[in-house]
């Protein structure tokens, strides 16, 4: 566990205070690999940011998700319908609408 791991580093018996620079850096790498850093998106001048330390949860790129999935995901997190194509194509969103199927053949 992380416990261990600072102590292997021997950064243990010293108090923060008394770390130098490296160690601090060292001890920061080791928590980071411990904790689930919790930096939701945010929009910036109208476009939609994923900061690299979004909730695993949030990482839709790195999620098997349906291009409805997608879609409504986007929606929920406040991307207006006409500005979807920002982060969507256009095929996918006719799909995720129902308006064609995977092959972009018309559906109904």
């Amino acid at each position: 566990g992380l416990w261990a791991k600072i102590q292997a580093a021997h950064l243990d018996p010293k108090p923060i205070g008394e770390l130098d620079e490296k160690e601090i850096e060292q001890l920061a790498d080791l928590i980071s690999e411990h904790v689930e850093p919790e930096t939701p998106p945010y929009f910036k001048d109208g476009v939609l940011v994923f900061p690299f330390g979004a909730p695993a949860k949030l990482r839709w790129w790195e999620r098997n998700m349906t291009d409805r999935e997608r879609y409504e995901f986007f929606l929920r997190l406040g991307v207006p319908e006409d500005e979807m194509r920002k982060y969507m194509n256009q095929r996918s969103i006719d799909v995720a609408k129902g308006i064609c199927d995977e092959a972009g053949r018309p559906n109904g």
